[in-house]
């Protein structure tokens, strides 16, 4: 089970990335080494994503969209709080 995404640190060539159902997922630190990336999706579902925790420092990256419409009540309030902060580095 997969509970970071630390393997696409530094990829550069990724512009769109989409999360579902990782209900093991801790953090998604790994992606702020991915100065490409244009789309980060996070969707919900069974089992839920109600392990991560942790977010990084991604205000560097103009023009990220963030998309996290489909997540559970506790999921939406980090990612907005987060994203409304200028997505600096957040953990819960």
């Amino acid at each position: 089970s997969l509970t970071s995404v630390d393997g696409l640190s530094g990829c550069k060539s990724l512009h769109t990335l989409t999360l579902e159902r990782l209900g093991s997922l801790t953090s998604v630190d790994g992606l702020k080494g991915c100065a490409s990336l244009r789309m980060l999706e996070l969707k919900d579902g069974y089992p839920p994503m109600d392990k991560l925790v942790s977010l990084p420092d991604m205000s560097g990256l103009e023009g990220l969209e963030i998309k996290y419409d489909g997540c559970d009540d506790r999921l939406k309030n980090l990612l907005s709080v987060w994203d409304t902060g200028g997505r600096k580095a957040l953990s819960s």
